[in-house]
């Protein structure tokens, strides 16, 4: 009895806090589109959103639990990135192939927004590299986190972000659903939204609120360069490539530190 109480704590609490963040999450989306109800098409795509949401959440712990049995040597969430990655993309191709198909997937550079493109990846790289050598902590940079951040957290944060929650809330919303301006739409938004809170905002096993308005920020700023890649050029690559780009610059700034 003892082991087996042992074994559903292991399981259950590591995966509380995601939970509990992601409702936390969840219920700023909901509140967000009941100041906007108006222009919400669907209420079926927000629960279909919430239970992708919470299901990928509930993913990274698993996957962080399983790269400590296989691979304990590995300091970085390879497992928990590629079981999303896995997880989302074979769900969609299988089972809701038109809405995969809506992802981006096509690589594509639109040459009439070149110069815009690299203004704004520009302005985001020395954005997050100044505030992060100006940060006082330093972080150890070894191979493995070179390799990481130059492959996994872009590719699997734009899929999830600017592929799947992107068709969904497009789904959800009327087609000319707009916040303040038309050049501003409301599903570009919300998971500018979302992108910044998962990165800001955390609520832990003992119900602690955590806020950081600095991450906040940060990653909202980010969200948005990263967002307006992804629309104008229709296609993933471009905010993959930049996303990839700045993690790696980052890195390099704390290997210069």
């Amino acid at each position: 009895m003892d082991k087996l109480k042992k074994k559903y704590c292991m399981i259950t609490f590591p995966l509380l806090p995601n939970l509990l963040t992601s409702l936390g999450i969840l219920l700023i989306v909901f509140l967000f589109l009941l100041l906007n109800r108006n222009n919400v098409r669907s209420w079926t795509y927000f629960l279909h959103f919430s239970l992708a949401f919470i299901f990928i959440q509930l993913l990274y712990p698993l996957g962080d639990k399983l790269q400590v049995r296989w691979c304990p040597s590995l300091q970085y969430a390879w497992v928990s990135k590629l079981l999303s990655l896995a997880v989302v993309t074979g769900v969609y191709l299988i089972f809701m192939p038109a809405l995969f198909g809506q992802f981006g997937w096509r690589v594509r550079f639109d040459r009439a927004y070149l110069k815009p493109t690299l203004l704004l990846s520009l302005a985001l790289i020395l954005f997050k590299c100044i505030t992060n050598y100006m940060d006082s902590s330093k972080e150890l940079v070894t191979v493995e986190r070179w390799l990481y951040q130059l492959s996994l957290p872009g590719l699997e944060e734009e899929i999830v972000s600017r592929g799947l929650f992107l068709v969904l809330f497009r789904e959800m919303f009327m087609t000319d659903a707009v916040f303040l301006s038309k050049s501003l739409a409301l599903d570009a938004l919300l998971v500018t939204l979302v992108f910044a809170l998962v990165h800001s905002f955390q609520i832990d096993g003992a119900w602690h609120v955590a806020f950081n308005p600095i991450l906040f920020v940060s990653s909202g700023f980010a969200g948005f360069v990263y967002m307006w890649l992804r629309v104008k050029h229709d296609s993933l690559a471009p905010p993959i490539v930049c996303h990839n780009a700045v993690n790696t610059l980052i890195t390099f700034v704390q290997w210069i530190k």
